[in-house]
C-alpha cells in the first residue's frame, strides 16, 4: 500500500513487535499504533518515511533506546513515544526537528539530560518529559525564552522550577529517588478540585480552580497538582445539568487526550474516600461519538473501559463514583488514561475524545454504604494474596483484600439463609453444613492437609464421589454474610486453566467454609524441595513457571475484575506476614506500602529463580555469596557464569530455554518496579516470541544499599518479631478474606 497516506491503529488486542516492513509506506503523513502488546523495538528504517508529519507509538510497551534517526523526519510535527518502556538518553538529533510543534516522552525510563537544542526548537510548544529519570538542574528549562508549555515532572532534576504559565513553584516530585516525595508531609487530609472550571463554593464543600490550560499545575495552597500529556483543555457546558444539585460542580470539566493526573500532596496518610464526578458535556445525546477511558487510583486500576455517557444513560448527566485509597507516602495518585478506545475522529475529526472528568473530592476515611451508585469497594479495589497450601497441586492460594464493612462480631449468628446466591450469574453450589461435616468425617485430623492465618483445609469425600479440598475459614476471618456472598460470587466468576475451581461455599451457623476442587500432586515445595525433589525435570518446571506467569496475567490483564496478588510464595502451609522476611515481597511495597502489579511481577521473578535452581530465596548453610539468591544470580550474571545458578539434579535441559527463563526471572525481579516487564510480556520472553529485555546494570533497593538489605534479612530470620511490629509492614485499609487457588502446573490435575 505505497500510496497509503493515513494509518492508524490502536484499541485493539494485537501483539507486537511493529514490523520492519512499514519503512515501505513512503506517502505516509501520519502514523498511529498503540495499545500493542510485547511491541518491542522502535523498528529500523523510521527516517525513511520522510513525509511523516505525524508519528504517535503511544503505549505499546516498547523497550531499547530511541533511534537517532527519528532526527532526520524533518517534517515531523507531532512526535509522541509516551507511556512505552524506552531507556536511554534523548537523542540530540531531535534538535534537528525544525518543524517539530509537540514532543511527548512521558512515561517512559529516559536517562541523561535534556538536550539544549532541543529546547531552542523555534515551532515548540508542547515538551512532555514526566516520569523517566532524567537529571541535570531544571534551570536550563527556566531560561527557556520561548513559550514552551513542559511537564518535567517526576525525573531525578533539580532546582526551583519556574516555568511559562505557572503561578507558583512546582514540586517535582522525584519519587524515583527519593522513599517519600509528598512535597510535605501529614499537613492535608481533604481536598476538592473543580475540574477544568473556576472556584466553586457548594453548600459543604468548596472546590479549589482548575481553569489553567498548562500541561503541568500546582494549586496555589501547594495541596495538589495537576498532570497531563497528550493536550489538556478545559471545558464550560453550555447546557444545563439534568438533576444537577447546587452542591457539586459538574457544568465545568477537564478534558485530556493521553492521560491525565491528580496528585494529592503532603497528605496524612490514612485511608481515604476519593468521589469522582462525571458528566458527558462534549458529547450529545445525538452524537456517534463514544468516550472510553480508564481510571487508576494509587495505581490500581478502579474502572475499565469507562463511559460516561453509557453510564449515566445520557449527555449532561451527573454521575458519582466513590472508591477507597490508602495513602502510606504521603501522596494520593488519581490517574485518568486513555487507552485507545472508542472514539479517535468522529464526529468532524476535532480532538474529542479521551479522559474528562468534572470535579474530585477527596477526604478521610471511608463509608462504602454511602456510595452513590451503591457499588462494592469489592469490585473496585481488589488486592488478592497468595501462597502454597501443603497438599495442594502446585497451587498458590490468593486471599482477596478489598474494602468493605466492618467485620461482623465474632459472636454474631448467621441466618440459615443462602437464597442471596441466586442473584449472581455463575451461581456456586450451596453445601449445608452437615455434608461437609460427612464429606470430612467431621473436619477429622487425618483429613487435614494445611493450617494458615485464615483456616484450615481439609480433604473430603462429596456426596457424587469427587473429593475437594475444603477450607473451613477461621473465626478472625468471618465477615457478613452478604460480604461473604459478594466475594464468592466474585471468585466464582473468575476461570481460567491455571486457577482451581471454586466448587462451592457453605454459610451456615456462624460458619464460612470454601469447596475447591481437589488437586493430588502435593506442594511445590514439597516437590521442589522435598525428598521428591529429583522427579521435578526441566520440562515440568519450565511449565509450572509458564504455568504461574499465565495465570497471573490473566488475573492481571484479562479478567473483567483485576486483582493483585500480594504474596506469592512457596514455602510454608499458610500465608503469613513471613512472606516478606523470606524475600518475596517486591521492595517498594515492603519499605513505603506501594501496591501494583509490578509488586505480583518480582515476586514472580524470585519464585521462577528458585524453580530453576532448585533452592530457596535464602539458605543460611550456603556461604555468604550463595547466601541470598538472587545476589547470587546478579554475582554470576556479572561474572559471566549464570549457568551456575542451575539445579545440579537438572539433566538433559535446553540451555537456550534455560537461560531465557533466567534472565527472565531477574528482570522481573529488579529493584525498580518501572524496569520490570509486564506478566504478559514476561509469558512471551519465556515462549521466545518477544526477545528478552538486556538487564541494566545491578541496582539498589529503592535506595537502600544491598548489605543492608542483607542485613535486615538475617536480623528478621533470626529474631522474634511481635505481632504490633509486622503489621506496620502491612496497615492496610482492606480487610481480609479468603478467595482464589493458583495453580501453576500443565498436567493432571
Amino acid at each position: 500500500m505505497t500510496d497509503l497516506s493515513d494509518l492508524r491503529i490502536y484499541g485493539n488486542n494485537l501483539q507486537g513487535p511493529i514490523p520492519g516492513s512499514i519503512q515501505q509506506l513512503r506517502s505516509l503523513q501520519t502514523l498511529y499504533i498503540g495499545e500493542l502488546q510485547d511491541g518491542g523495538f522502535l523498528p529500523e528504517g523510521l527516517s525513511n518515511l520522510h513525509n511523516l508529519s505525524v508519528l504517535s507509538l503511544r503505549n505499546n510497551g516498547l523497550t531499547g533506546s530511541i533511534p537517532a534517526e527519528i532526527g532526520n523526519l524533518h517534517r515531523l510535527t507531532t512526535l509522541d513515544l509516551s507511556f512505552n518502556a524506552l531507556n536511554g538518553s534523548v537523542p540530540d538529533s531531535f534538535g534537528n526537528l525544525s518543524s517539530l510543534e509537540s514532543l511527548y516522552l512521558g512515561g517512559n525510563m529516559l536517562t541523561g539530560s535534556v538536550p539544549e537544542s532541543l529546547l531552542q526548537i523555534r515551532m515548540l510548544k508542547s515538551l512532555d518529559i514526566s516520569f523517566n529519570r532524567l537529571e541535570g538542574n531544571v534551570s536550563l528549562l527556566n531560561q527557556v525564552t520561548n513559550k514552551i508549555d513542559v511537564n518535567p515532572i517526576w525525573n531525578l532534576l533539580n532546582g526551583t522550577l519556574s516555568l511559562h504559565g505557572m503561578k507558583s513553584a512546582l514540586p517535582l516530585l522525584d519519587c524515583v529517588s527519593n522513599m517519600t516525595c509528598g512535597y510535605s508531609k501529614d499537613e492535608n487530609f481533604n481536598f476538592a478540585i473543580n475540574a477544568g472550571g473556576p472556584a466553586y463554593y457548594g453548600t459543604s464543600v468548596t472546590y479549589d480552580a482548575d481553569d489553567e490550560t498548562t500541561s503541568v499545575y500546582v494549586a496555589p495552597n501547594n495541596v495538589w497538582l495537576m498532570s497531563s500529556s497528550g493536550g489538556t483543555r478545559p471545558l464550560i457546558s453550555a447546557a444545563g445539568i439534568i438533576g444537577a444539585n447546587g452542591s457539586v460542580p459538574l457544568r465545568s470539566a477537564r478534558q485530556a487526550l493521553s492521560s491525565l493526573r491528580y496528585f494529592g500532596l503532603g497528605i496524612s496518610n490514612d485511608l481515604y474516600t476519593v468521589e469522582l464526578q462525571f458528566s458527558e458535556i462534549l458529547f450529545g445525546d445525538g452524537t456517534v461519538g463514544r468516550r472510553i477511558f480508564d481510571v487508576y487510583i494509587q495505581g490500581i486500576p478502579v474502572l475499565r473501559n469507562f463511559d460516561i455517557q453509557k453510564t449515566a444513560n445520557g449527555s449532561n448527566r451527573p454521575i458519582t463514583k466513590k472508591f477507597p485509597a490508602n495513602v502510606s507516602n504521603n501522596i494520593l495518585d488519581i490517574h485518568f488514561f486513555w487507552a485507545g478506545k472508542g472514539t479517535c475522529c468522529v464526529p468532524d475529526g476535532s480532538q474529542d475524545y479521551g479522559a474528562l472528568v468534572s470535579a474530585i473530592y477527596v477526604y478521610s476515611g471511608f463509608s462504602p454504604e454511602n456510595n452513590v451508585d451503591g457499588l462494592s469497594s469489592k469490585k473496585t479495589a481488589i488486592i488478592a494474596s497468595t501462597c502454597v497450601g501443603a497438599a495442594i497441586l502446585l497451587a498458590i492460594i490468593l486471599f482477596l483484600l478489598f474494602q468493605g464493612q466492618h467485620w461482623k462480631s465474632r459472636s454474631q449468628k448467621y441466618k440459615k439463609d443462602h437464597t442471596g446466591f441466586t442473584s449472581f450469574e455463575g451461581t456456586p453450589v450451596v453445601f449445608s453444613l452437615s455434608d461437609l461435616q460427612n464429606a470430612t468425617n467431621g473436619f477429622h485430623a487425618e483429613c487435614k492437609l494445611g493450617e494458615g492465618g485464615f483456616g484450615s483445609v481439609y480433604k473430603g469425600l462429596l456426596a457424587d464421589g469427587s473429593y475437594a479440598a475444603v477450607k473451613v475459614l477461621s473465626a478472625a476471618s468471618l465477615q457478613g454474610q452478604q460480604e461473604f456472598m459478594n466475594e464468592v460470587n466474585l471468585i466464582t466468576a473468575v476461570q481460567h486453566r491455571n486457577l482451581v475451581k471454586l466448587k462451592g461455599c457453605c454459610l451456615e451457623q456462624g460458619q464460612a467454609i470454601l469447596v475447591y476442587e481437589f488437586l493430588e500432586n502435593g506442594s511445590l515445595d514439597m516437590n521442589l524441595f522435598g525428598q521428591e525433589s529429583n522427579s521435578l525435570g526441566w520440562g515440568t518446571r519450565f511449565e509450572i513457571i509458564l504455568g504461574i506467569a499465565r495465570g497471573i496475567t490473566y488475573l492481571h490483564e484479562e479478567c473483567q475484575t483485576p486483582i493483585i496478588h500480594r504474596d506469592i510464595k512457596e514455602p510454608g502451609t499458610h500465608c503469613s506476614e513471613k512472606g516478606f522476611f523470606k524475600g518475596y515481597m517486591a521492595p517498594e511495597y515492603a519499605f513505603r506500602g506501594k501496591l501494583t502489579v509490578k509488586a505480583d511481577v518480582y515476586s514472580f521473578g524470585v519464585l521462577a529463580l528458585e524453580i530453576v535452581s532448585g533452592r530457596r530465596i535464602q539458605d543460611s548453610k550456603e556461604s555468604e555469596e550463595k547466601e541470598f539468591l538472587i545476589d547470587w544470580a546478579w554475582s554470576l550474571h556479572e561474572q559471566d557464569g549464570i549457568l551456575g545458578i542451575i539445579d545440579p539434579l537438572l539433566q538433559g535441559y535446553q540451555e537456550e530455554e534455560v537461560l531465557r527463563t533466567i534472565y527472565v526471572a531477574m528482570l522481573c525481579a529488579l529493584p525498580v518496579a518501572q524496569l520490570r516487564p509486564m506478566m504478559s510480556r514476561a509469558v512471551s520472553m519465556l515462549l521466545g516470541d518477544a526477545e528478552v529485555t538486556p538487564l541494566p546494570p545491578k541496582l539498589d533497593y529503592l535506595g537502600v544499599p544491598m548489605w543492608r538489605y542483607k542485613q535486615n534479612l538475617r536480623t528478621q530470620n533470626e529474631t522474634s518479631t511481635s505481632s504490633s511490629h509486622r503489621s506496620s509492614f502491612y496497615s492496610s485499609s482492606y480487610t481480609k478474606s479468603d478467595s482464589l487457588l493458583l495453580s501453576g502446573l500443565a498436567g493432571p490435575r
